[in-house]
């Protein structure tokens, strides 16, 4: 009979899995940009696990709630479910799914050697699946494109590419087509290059399902500019009218400015001045919707001054030209100088013969000569505007820098004087009040002897003056740990939470450390800090643990305050004066503090130091 019961109940699980799995399939089979049915399944998905009694820790569903925050650019949401699952859950599919996801988000953050270490970790796994290891090699690709390894960013496109075809996911094997030409597209000007490049770009275009509009205009636009750079001109334009065509619609703004302005540069091209204003036009009446101007960009102006010099419009060429000039000073520096030097020499060369044709001056040669001048004098006010600019740009970091050493040195001074003030009067209190209280009870002692029919009245008295005694010295412990400056700050922390433990016996202290050696100043600091936090943990959490860990990570010292009590979430978290208390005295010593915490789920500070501020100095 027990056997029967177990048997019926794997199955319901393996049928509630089964019946889960077929949302899950449609949710993986949506395009990366269908965001809004993606909610719409993972609230389905949501209520099938908890129809079907799936348990927590093998529930798909907070991973695909982080996707959907990943998708949507709300990092540090998804970055805390992801930390939560990472614990929480004992799925070995999920795991690794929440690892590629959190490297997706490092990528996005720009920690790439985060996200490196990530990628290589899943690849190596043997657990893990095929599309997994095709998505951490893409991101793996992404990462050495960005540290400039060419040869790594194509071993890893390669490879990718390899698992993207066994998944028969056409739209990944078409995204890795397309990395690939955009590898070689930007590698070189070598034909042989281009040729690959080319060869890519058409491969992604065949591979992309025709229901994902958003990465096929992507892939033809790459196509089309592949064909433009190997002046394939008619094969540009069949491609270009194609989008412009056929997805009109669903262009954004920048990809219609790219479209247009590719169509009129290969319609001068090909000399149609006609349809090259026609689409220039368009592109530059779309100029004011685009959220940030680039290269590509700026050059509309120097496309349509070339249009307008070939039509032999002079004046509006040069208003043009003169734009442009404005806007490569404003948003592109140095970076086209040399365009607009040929440029220029172009256009003030053909506005010379139509001098000499008009006017005939004889003192041509000496107007040249004044170009040339003037020509130069505007490069050089350029260079030395854009000289003067970085100088005062680094004098006001360098200033920023010092008012924050400054700042720092004025709080640590502060705490500093504070302590010191603690140490005094911690010892003036043990000296004085400790002496006379001492003084007492030898004179109730002797007392005691003295009157043996009142001994019972004495003792008592004896007993009292002794607590007060003992209280006294906790009180001084208290207001300034002296043991620090003769068994140093670990120590004395271990001897801090041995005594919180035989106080508090309920509690479980677990506190782990390295041997190390700490200026006098932070040690203070480090101890009160860890103080204020053990403090709160009694007071709130109602919480029966906590863990205290500090450790050398690298350069940095990096001390881990945990409890396990109920939480709270941190957007309700109200600062008061103990955590800004310890904010402050992290600043000090340009350190970091990071809470983390949600209802249910324990409080969390991470803080971390640099070595160099706090260890302590050998002296000669």
């Amino acid at each position: 009979m027990p056997q029967l019961v177990a048997f019926l109940f794997c199955s319901g699980q393996l049928y509630g899995q089964t019946a889960c799995f077929s949302i899950e399939q449609k949710i993986v089979d949506l395009t990366e940009s269908n965001i809004s049915d993606y909610e719409i399944l993972t609230k389905d998905l949501r209520k099938c696990e908890l129809e079907q009694g799936i348990q927590q820790d093998k529930s798909r569903l907070a991973y695909h709630q982080a996707r959907i925050y990943v998708k949507k650019g709300n990092l540090d949401i998804a970055d805390r479910i992801i930390e939560n699952e990472l614990v929480a859950n004992k799925d070995v599919k999920t795991l690794l799914d929440l690892k590629v996801l959190k490297a997706s988000s490092f990528l996005i953050k720009g920690e790439i050697d985060s996200c490196l270490k990530l990628s290589n970790e899943v690849n190596n796994s043997p657990n893990s699946s095929i599309i997994q290891r095709a998505k951490s090699y893409q991101y793996n690709a992404t990462c050495h494109s960005k540290l400039g390894n060419k040869q790594y960013q194509y071993n890893s496109l390669i490879k990718g590419l390899y698992y993207a075809k066994k998944t028969n996911k056409f739209n990944l094997i078409s995204s890795f087509y397309n990395s690939l030409g955009t590898y070689y597209f930007l590698i070189s000007d070598n034909k042989k290059d281009q040729w690959k490049a080319l060869y890519f770009f058409k491969r992604s275009v065949n591979n992309c399902p025709t229901s994902d509009y958003s990465s096929r205009i992507v892939y033809l636009i790459n196509l089309g500019n592949s064909y433009l750079k190997l002046n394939l001109h008619e094969r540009s334009l069949s491609v270009f009218n194609g989008i412009y065509s056929g997805y009109a619609s669903d262009l954004n703004t920048e990809q219609f400015f790219d479209v247009t302005m590719s169509l009129g540069s290969t319609y001068l091209l090909k000399g149609n001045l006609e349809k090259s204003e026609f689409f220039y036009q368009k592109a530059f009446d779309s100029l004011d919707d685009l959220q940030k101007i680039t290269a590509s960009d700026v050059n509309i102006y120097l496309n349509l001054s070339e249009l307008e010099l070939m039509k032999g419009n002079i004046s509006k060429s040069r208003s043009y030209l003169r734009t442009y000039v404005d806007l490569n000073r404003k948003y592109l520096a140095k970076e086209n100088a040399e365009k607009i030097i040929e440029m220029q020499e172009r256009f003030y060369a053909k506005d010379r013969k139509a001098q000499i044709l008009r006017l005939k001056n004889r003192n041509q040669q000496a107007k040249l000569s004044y170009y040339k001048l003037q020509n130069g004098i505007i490069v050089s006010v350029v260079l030395l505007g854009l000289l003067i600019t970085l100088f005062f740009y680094r004098q006001r970091k360098k200033e920023q820098a010092l008012k924050i050493e400054r700042k720092n040195e004025l709080k640590r001074a502060a705490l500093e004087a504070s302590e010191n003030e603690k140490l005094r009067f911690s010892r003036d209190l043990h000296d004085t009040l400790g002496g006379s209280l001492t003084l007492i009870s030898l004179l109730v002692n002797q007392a005691g002897d003295k009157n043996p029919d009142q001994v019972s009245d004495f003792n008592k008295l004896y007993d009292i003056v002794q607590g007060s005694i003992t209280d006294l010295r906790r009180v001084c412990r208290d207001m300034y740990p002296s043991e620090i400056l003769v068994s140093g700050v670990i120590n004395s922390l271990k001897n801090f939470y041995l005594r919180l433990g035989t106080i508090h016996e309920s509690f479980n202290f677990n506190f782990a450390a390295d041997d190390l050696k700490l200026e006098k100043g932070f040690s203070v600091n480090m101890y009160r800090i860890l103080q204020e936090l053990t403090n709160n943990t009694f007071k709130y959490a109602d919480a029966t643990s906590v863990e205290v860990n500090i450790q050398k990570d690298g350069e940095e010292l990096r001390i881990l305050f945990r409890d396990n009590g109920k939480g709270v979430e941190l957007n309700d978290l109200l600062k008061g004066v103990g955590l800004n208390s310890i904010e402050e005295r992290t600043k000090a010593y340009k350190g970091s503090v990071k809470f983390n915490s949600s209802s249910g789920n324990g409080f969390t500070a991470v803080m971390r130091f640099p070595l160099n501020e706090i260890e302590e100095k050998d002296t000669v």
